[in-house]
């Protein structure tokens, strides 16, 4: 991921990307979920990340990432190190170490505490949450993305987008004791925003992932009613009719998808 591509990050996750309560101080269940994390050894951190990744990455590719880590050492102002931090956190995401480019994220989001850095890192996070293969990075990863995430809620807890990348979190990656809390911060929201199209995006998504065809159907359609062009509904109009068996509507909407 080039410091474009990190960038264009930035500015989806303010687009898209997440928050379930609108608050001024943050809610009983989040300081619940602060109070979890606390007592949990954390079985995954940075440095074996870290570890890993430089027994698996060729010597080529790690001489460019020691020669950004001696540019941060070098660096003198928080906006210098802000720099290179990208730098790093976009070099590694393009070589498909999430948890660690969502570490360099963070500690942008530590030095700017601002909405879009916070919501940045969760996303970059998020992104390991998804695709990670080893479930002990995967839940390095989530427990990141929701902290970082919960902290762009706090900054503005008005965001929408902030709220639906923490749902999805949740979603992707239940609780034991909670399975269905991402499901219900969705529907939430829906209710508070009922003409969201990316709430009836991940809801209508996680229908399918589900069984519940009819419901994501009619989702799906809601949304295209009020975003036509939307190519994520489009595409997974596709997908949706495909699995009730009407070819025509699929072979329509498949005509349309450019993703």
């Amino acid at each position: 991921m080039n410091k474009s591509h990190y960038l264009t990050i930035g500015v989806f996750t303010i687009l898209f990307l997440v928050l379930y309560f609108g608050f001024d101080t943050k809610p009983h269940d989040i300081l619940l979920a602060e109070k979890s994390r606390a007592n949990l050894i954390e079985t995954t951190n940075i440095q074996n990340l870290l570890t890993t990744a430089r027994e698996e990455m060729r010597a080529d590719q790690m001489g460019i990432i020691d020669a950004m880590n001696m540019r941060v050492e070098a660096a003198q102002t928080d906006s210098a190190r802000v720099e290179e931090f990208k730098n790093l956190s976009s070099a590694w995401y393009q070589n498909e170490y999430y948890g660690i480019a969502g570490y360099y994220a963070e500690e942008i989001a530590k030095i700017n505490n601002d909405e879009l850095s916070w919501s940045i890192a969760g996303t970059t996070y998020a992104a390991g949450i998804k695709n990670a293969k080893d479930q002990k990075v995967k839940d390095f990863c989530v427990e990141k993305s929701r902290k970082a995430l919960e902290n762009a809620i706090s900054i503005n807890p008005t965001n929408l987008n902030h709220k639906i990348n923490l749902a999805v979190t949740y979603a992707e990656q239940p609780l034991a004791e909670n399975p269905m809390k991402g499901i219900l911060m969705l529907l939430d929201l829906n209710k508070q925003s009922p003409e969201n199209v990316t709430v009836l995006f991940q809801l209508a998504r996680l229908g399918l992932q589900t069984g519940q065809y009819d419901k994501a159907i009619e989702r799906i359609e809601k949304a295209l009613s009020i975003d036509p062009n939307n190519q994520r509904i489009i595409c997974l109009a596709v997908e949706a009719y495909t699995n009730v068996g009407n070819q025509q509507k699929a072979d329509a909407y498949k005509s349309k998808c450019e993703l």
